[in-house]
């Protein structure tokens, strides 16, 4: 056994590194989500707030089914409740996207299938969803690999695009009913494409108010970028733009990582990615070497979203590490076009094969969290928690009235106390076979107090507002005053929920073995897991029904939460192993 001397250093050497920043910035909470058990092998993520309690509930699509929905309950507990609102969706599923088709207030889901028909759910308000498939007009059964809403039209209602890898996409526009319904639109809104497609975004390019739409393929197919000019009908630019990328395009983001007000695209690839820096005058230029960003694993889901709330947008993508054994990759944006790969240390550099990724604050901390969509054998779905310090920050949550009640398409600039432009803009499907929150989310590094905010929303209405605090998200119906967002909220992080329980974790410190005795109350099936300083489970036991649990430490040494589920309880211990 180690003296107490060699005890002190060693608690020290934790803090220190717990305390680089990066590193150790997310924790992988996945078991305590349930999203370890789901089975299956999952491709597709979203995030969604399908009963409006302002909570960030997610959906996950997988190929073998059925598909599975969490429910987001607000204190960092998740309920798989798929089966019981009618979303169990079993069958060769890929991806999903979420909004409100009907404009009542609720979102609804689509879910694009490979080689057998899609499936469109509608929210019916009471917590339930009904397959409106066929009364709907969609009819689409190919083989899909991205799903994504959009008004491309500006009428107010979401239209829905289909990406389609062996038969033309499918533009699906809205024909404006509470109960929606669609006509085909593909060949007249100039958007057919039959080339191996895969990854989609909308994303206002040239700042005109309309959505743009960039498709990447597959086979060394040059990718497309289409120009709205704001009525719904699109002109092909790839070449012209600069952004014709030939390779085996898979997933796409949109996001202004250089701060100058235009959204830039990263493109993931099987070997290297692109990224291409947007110049303002409708055209792009190729940036992946000067900010080192290529990676050259087999990429597929992508997110750009700011995840340290420094003001510069990072950039996240997975891996198929068991075609190429990569990870996953955080890269963290040091301004100036340059980016740094945060430690494979880290939970974020995953090897369970990511497909699907999609980013947003699941518990509401001002922090963005990240969700995985896995093919691999261990973590079907991976939720990673950020632990950084919040900081200077601040959230929008949109609702439109003339505009689609989705907000989507809705754009954001806000002007910092240093100078500095911040810009995003709602969208519906991200990446490939992700979708992130919807909620817009701001970081300002050490700048304390902003000096303008302005929304333009697709109608065209331009809504300016000043004085609003930080550290809040806010929500925000079209042309009205913003009120600030409400939500119940116990416990940000892995902390105590139920403190009736008398858990005993002994000896702490410890070297050797440890002891969980549990109260008459928690002998029923609870989850009882160790896990790491970087967020690892190191040790998860599931299902135990008996009075006291001995976990032999082996080898183990460092700083450790112990983390019991079950019976309403979630309680957490801390200790020290040496």
């Amino acid at each position: 056994m180690r003296n107490h001397q060699q005890i002190f250093v060693i608690f020290l050497t934790l803090l220190f590194a717990q305390s680089a920043f990066g590193q150790f910035a997310f924790q992988d909470v996945s078991a305590a989500v349930g999203t370890m058990e789901g089975g299956g092998q999952n491709i597709g993520i979203s995030f969604c707030d399908y009963n409006n309690d302002n909570l960030e509930d997610f959906y996950v699509v997988c190929r073998t089914g059925p598909n599975h929905f969490y429910k987001n309950h607000g204190n960092g507990v998740f309920t798989e409740i798929a089966a019981e609102i009618g979303l169990n969706f079993q069958g060769n599923a890929r991806t999903a996207v979420w909004g409100d088709l009907n404009n009542d207030g609720f979102e609804d889901v689509y879910i694009g299938n490979m080689n057998e028909a899609d499936v469109l759910y509608l929210n019916n308000g009471d917590g339930t969803f009904s397959d409106i498939t066929q009364i709907a007009g969609i009819d689409n059964d190919s083989r899909v690999f991205s799903a994504n809403m959009s008004d491309v039209n500006q009428d107010g209602w979401l239209d829905i695009y289909i990406s389609n890898s062996n038969s033309d996409n499918v533009l699906y526009l809205n024909d404006g009913e509470n109960n929606p319904s669609f006509s085909h639109y593909t060949t007249e809104a100039g958007l057919k494409d039959t080339r191996h497609c895969m990854g989609v975004v909308f994303f206002d390019m040239d700042n005109d108010g309309d959505e743009d739409l960039y498709v990447t393929h597959d086979a060394n197919i040059p990718n497309t970028l289409y120009q709205n000019d704001g009525t719904g009908h699109f002109t092909e630019m790839g070449q012209a733009a600069g952004v014709a990328f030939r390779g085996f395009g898979m997933g796409v983001d949109a996001g202004d990582l250089d701060n100058d007000g235009f959204l830039d695209l990263y493109v993931t690839n099987l070997y290297k990615n692109v990224l291409y820096i947007n110049q303002g005058d409708g055209t792009f230029l190729d940036f992946t070497e000067i900010s080192k960003v290529g990676d050259i694993g087999m990429g597929w889901g992508a997110s750009i979203f700011d995840f340290d709330n420094d003001g510069l947008m990072d950039i996240y993508l997975g891996n198929d590490s068991n075609f190429y054994p990569l990870p996953n990759l955080l890269y963290e944006n040091k301004g100036n076009y340059k980016f740094a790969p945060m430690d494979t240390a880290s939970v974020v550099a995953s090897m369970q094969a990511t497909y699907g990724v999609a980013t947003g604050d699941l518990n509401n901390d001002g922090v963005q969290d990240l969700a995985l969509a896995n093919l691999g054998s261990k973590d079907n779905a991976q939720i990673l928690q950020n632990e950084l310090d919040a900081g200077y920050w601040i959230g929008f949550k949109l609702e439109g009235i003339e505009s689609n009640h989705s907000a989507i398409g809705t754009r954001i600039e806000i002007l910092d106390n240093r100078g500095d432009l911040h810009v995003d803009q709602v969208t519906a499907g991200n990446g490939y076979a992700g979708q992130n929150t919807k909620r817009i989310h701001f970081g300002f590094g050490n700048v304390a107090a902003i000096k303008s905010i302005k929304i333009t929303w697709p109608n065209g209405l331009v809504q300016e507002m000043e004085g609003l605090e930080l550290g809040q998200y806010y929500s925000v119906v079209e042309g009205q005053t913003p009120t600030v967002l409400e939500f119940e909220m116990t416990t940000p992080t892995m902390e105590v929920l139920a403190n009736n329980f008398d858990i005993s974790v002994f000896p702490n410190p410890t070297s050797q073995f440890l002891q969980v005795a549990l109260p008459a109350d928690l002998r029923s099936g609870v989850s009882i897991r160790m896990v790491n300083s970087v967020g690892q489970v190191v040790y998860h036991q599931a299902n135990f029904t008996g009075e006291q649990l001995v976990i032999d430490l082996g080898d183990l040494t460092g700083s450790f939460e112990v983390i019991i589920e079950g019976n309403g309880a979630f309680v957490s211990r801390k200790v020290l192993v040496f």
